[in-house]
């Protein structure tokens, strides 16, 4: 079988996840190909399936790319149907995170859901979610399945201990740290935690903020936020592979104060560290939670306050039995192997 995905490894360095999901259907025997390349070299060669991710990530744009994304966008989608290739469509979000042209979200939904043969969702709330959309109900119509995001364990080096961690960070050994790790973006509820952690009365415990912002000014904004507040440390900028590890293993926890969320590599990305992590209650977090129990995932209702963060420090440890049992659920050889399977279900529909 030959897929041409978009994107399938080419952001490999932003998500790891196509770069994972990929490389296990290669293991499968499915010859899977970069949908940008396959287009600009191999226009006319036949495949037989055509897997979008984030298609509207163009709506969070300014104009004109906007207009360019939208344009390439559905261009790939009908180079798809002119060679009778089926679309699949893995559905990350419901809506963009960053929506600039709200005038444009429902036409931009009507003409992909029409045109989309299969969908694949992460997670049964996203299909909860769905059934009350009535601009993506439609979905439902057409073959779809709930196949997990996986987990990140065989991405990174070996994780570090905690002291040799700490040290390369420039962090100290007996304090107590708290990590946000990933996109710095407005959605992601950073101001709620600089809030909330300055009301911590404990010199003992730091916040340490990690990762590229959305834009350098959002950076500046944070920055400003926590003025005052020595124990608030940033490392705004992006972060490669081999430095991933040492910031998860300096952490205590991880907090993630989505104000809004769908599904979370985030947080896959936390307990593949075996980090316990504290996230609000929204979207396909509690199935997560419900599968690894409260001390690994410990959900709040938002807003972020400065109790939750209490009660997530105080939380007694716990073994990572039940984890180490998610993580065989969150293999991405299973995941690849549901994933294939979803494919030749899609292939058999007229």
């Amino acid at each position: 079988m030959r897929v041409v995905a978009w994107p399938a490894f080419a952001n490999k360095n932003a998500n790891p996840y196509n770069y994972l999901l990929y490389s296990a259907l290669a293991k499968l025997g499915v010859k899977v190909i970069e949908a940008k390349s396959f287009f600009r070299h191999n226009p006319f060669a036949s495949f037989e399936v055509l897997h979008l991710h984030w298609p509207e990530y163009p709506l969070s744009q300014k104009f004109s790319k906007l207009v360019s994304g939208l344009s390439l966008v559905f261009s790939v989608i009908a180079l798809a149907k002119l060679r009778r290739a089926k679309v699949v469509w893995t559905v990350h979000n419901l809506r963009p995170h960053e929506e600039r042209w709200p005038m444009c979200v429902p036409w931009f939904y009507k003409v992909l859901v029409k045109i989309v043969d299969g969908t694949i969702f992460l997670s049964h709330k996203t299909v909860d979610l769905i059934k009350e959309d009535p601009l993506l109900r439609p979905l439902l119509e057409k073959p779809w399945e709930v196949i997990p995001h996986g987990h990140y364990r065989d991405l990174y080096p070996l994780v570090p201990d905690k002291e040799k961690a700490r040290q390369q960070l420039g962090l100290g050994s007996n304090e107590r740290i708290l990590l946000f790790f990933g996109q710095v973006r407005p959605y992601k509820g950073i101001e709620q935690l600089i809030e909330a952690f300055k009301q911590l009365d404990d010199a003992n415990v730091k916040l340490f903020i990690a990762g590229k912002p959305w834009t350098s000014e959002y950076g500046e904004s944070l920055e400003a936020k926590a003025a005052g507040d020595p124990r608030i440390h940033f490392a705004l900028r992006y972060f490669a592979d081999e430095e991933i590890p040492s910031l998860f293993a300096s952490s205590d926890s991880v907090v993630l104060p989505y104000t809004s969320i769908l599904n979370s590599g985030s947080v896959l990305l936390a307990l593949s560290f075996e980090r316990p992590v504290l996230a609000p209650n929204l979207g396909s977090l509690p199935e997560i939670a419900k599968r690894v129990g409260e001390y690994w995932l410990m959900l709040y209702n938002p807003p972020l306050s400065v109790k939750h963060l209490h009660t997530r420090l105080s939380l007694p440890a716990m073994t990572t039995d039940v984890l180490e049992q998610a993580m065989v659920e969150w293999s991405w050889d299973h995941i690849a192997r549901q994933t294939a399977h979803f494919y030749q279900r899609v292939l058999k529909t007229e």
